[in-house]
């Protein structure tokens, strides 16, 4: 029943309540302040038109519909183009991402939302570190230059970085900023089109910095303040804000090269066989088609390529500092890792020092990967089995010491990219 001037109210017996001015705050209780994925799924699916025919033709349906990001069904449609547009790593991102920002609101969905923005925005900023860092190795073989003592204090902190925790978000981004400084200082030739000029996007007030800064100060935050409401909705725009000004790398796919083999008939002209996995948008662990291709060029083994177009004449070889894990322990599949530290000459001082069960007190090295899927860790150690007068038959033969020899090549490859950029 009403009660007069007490606006809604129930009875109970003798008992009559006022719920009219019942709020969350009554009972402690929390409802979310915001829908999310909205302002995500808008931005992106415009930042994404130019390399989606997809997305352009979803854009034209629904030009006369401006809330359409409001009504689940067709915001879904947008968000499968989106993530199918990006490459494997990222779409690997913002699956979850999304499918986190759908779950019925509770502050576990809260913490995991912001997570999972944090990782995303990271993942983007090292497919293009690892991009550059790869095409700076290869521009300083063919002819070195000197680097400014700044440039060259980030870069080292980037090849011997030995923490446990990976980098955040702001040193990300001012490793990527330092890149583009060099690139821009020596007048190289930017191994992505897209990064010509990129510079000019830098500045403090920029979307790139601010939201780069936005994503690093919820990273630092204390947990206590650092998982609320407030903090997700910005870590949503701070993400979106960053994939927009980074939405070329919607043109860009991946591709695992497993194998590659010399194929040379009698009065032929010789071939290359590539055994290959076109990466999905899904997860690290799902192929998006596997097969073999006989072309008359070759190509990095042990290799993920990022490409658009033809991989074998625009690829950028991301090991290794982007690696293939399976490929790594010679099992089927594609499981992607990055580099996240190392140690050299480590002295592990207990059992659970690190995980690696391969450490002893006599000192190894140690890279840490990191798996941007599922945010697990992984270590592997340099043991430096190939010796110059090592039996390579009788290593390749034994599965064990074929698989550390692919490790080995992981710290060889490493160090030398280290070597000729630093130049020490």
């Amino acid at each position: 029943m009403d009660a007069p001037g007490n606006g809604t109210t129930i009875q109970q017996g003798q008992n009559i309540y006022n719920i009219g001015s019942i709020t969350e705050a009554n009972f402690g209780l929390k409802t979310e302040s915001k829908p999310l994925n909205q302002y995500l799924t808008k931005v992106l699916i415009s930042a994404i038109k130019d390399y989606s025919d997809d997305a352009t033709k979803f854009l034209e349906d629904y030009k006369d519909q401006p809330d359409w990001n409001q009504v689940s069904a067709i915001s879904g449609e947008a968000q499968d183009y989106i993530i199918s547009c990006y490459v494997n790593v990222l779409g690997g991102q913002l699956r979850p991402l999304i499918a986190i920002g759908m779950e019925p609101f509770s502050e576990d969905r809260t913490k995991r939302y912001i997570d999972k923005c944090i990782v995303a925005g990271k993942t983007a900023l090292q497919i293009l570190n690892y991009a550059l860092i790869s095409d700076l190795w290869n521009q300083k073989k063919k002819q070195d230059f000197a680097l400014l003592p700044e440039e060259a204090t980030v870069l080292k902190s980037f090849f011997e970085y030995s923490r446990q925790l990976d980098w955040d978000t702001g040193l990300c981004a001012n490793l990527f900023k330092t890149l583009i400084a060099i690139y821009t200082r020596q007048g190289l030739t930017a191994p992505m089109p897209e990064l010509a000029g990129f510079n000019e996007k830098l500045n403090a007030d920029g979307d790139f910095c601010k939201s780069t800064d936005g994503l690093c100060s919820i990273q630092n935050a204390k947990d206590t303040d650092k998982y609320t409401d407030k903090n997700c909705e910005v870590a949503e725009k701070c993400l979106a804000d960053l994939l927009a000004v980074l939405g070329f790398l919607a043109s860009y796919k991946m591709v695992s090269i497993k194998s590659v083999n010399y194929e040379e008939v009698r009065n032929a002209t010789p071939h290359y066989l590539h055994n290959y996995v076109e990466l999905g948008a899904g997860n690290g662990t799902t192929a998006k088609a596997a097969g073999l291709r006989l072309v008359p060029d070759p190509v990095n083994t042990d290799a993920i390529l990022l490409y658009k177009g033809n991989y074998m004449k625009t690829g950028i070889n991301l090991f290794p500092f982007v690696i293939d894990y399976n490929d790594l322990n010679l099992t089927g599949g594609v499981k992607i890792c990055v580099y996240s530290s190392i140690d050299v000459n480590k002295v592990k001082k207990t059992d659970d020092d690190d995980d690696d069960n391969t450490a002893s007190s006599a000192g190894v090295n140690i890279m840490r990967l990191y798996f941007p899927e599922d945010g697990t860790r992984q270590t592997i150690s340099f043991m430096d089995i190939l010796k110059p007068d090592s039996n390579i038959s009788a290593l390749f033969r034994d599965e064990p010491s074929r698989i550390q020899l692919k490790k080995d090549a992981v710290f060889l490859q490493f160090w030398d990219a280290k070597k000729t950029i630093l130049g020490n």
